[in-house]
């Protein structure tokens, strides 16, 4: 079975990809927000020797494949039992997706900011959780936009 149609029944992230993100992850990537910094896009690659923190600062499309490579060979190197990413960055509403006109969430009027995170399992189930940023001033905050799962993404591998 593909990983996309598996993800049909099973629509919810447990175990300790879970505990990771909800008691750490989430705080964190705010907490460096909130500071006025930009969060650096970063994976976090669990195996059972421990977690391993790679940041990845892109720069243009080019620079995001190479990354995808890199980790995928850490992954399949330290036999890795999922990895989380989280970025910063830009997002778009697109209510279908056949009907895309190709024009990238940075490059949008409509664009918003978002705090993304994704875990992708080894079988290459994703799992996506956004927030929408707000900024205010020098207030910001977050609206939890809700957690989905997705098939395709530059970064939605197996190994």
């Amino acid at each position: 079975m593909h990983a996309c149609e598996s993800m049909k029944s099973n629509n919810a992230l447990s175990g300790e990809a879970r505990k990771i993100i909800d008691d750490t992850i989430i705080k964190q990537a705010k907490r460096i927000i909130r500071s006025g910094e930009q969060h650096m896009p970063m994976f976090f690659i669990k195996s059972k020797k421990g977690i391993a923190v790679v940041g990845t600062p892109f720069n243009d499309s080019d620079s995001k494949d190479m990354a995808t490579a890199g980790i995928r060979m850490l992954c399949e190197s330290s036999d890795a039992d999922f990895f989380i990413f989280v970025t910063e960055g830009w997002a778009r509403q697109v209510d279908d997706p056949k009907k895309w006109d190709g024009v990238m969430p940075s490059q949008s009027p409509d664009r918003k900011e978002v705090l993304l995170i994704m875990v992708n399992l080894r079988d290459g189930t994703v799992f996506q959780r956004s927030f929408g940023i707000k900024r205010s001033g020098s207030k910001v905050s977050f609206a939890d936009l809700g957690e989905t799962s997705i098939c395709e993404s530059r970064f939605a591998m197996s190994w």
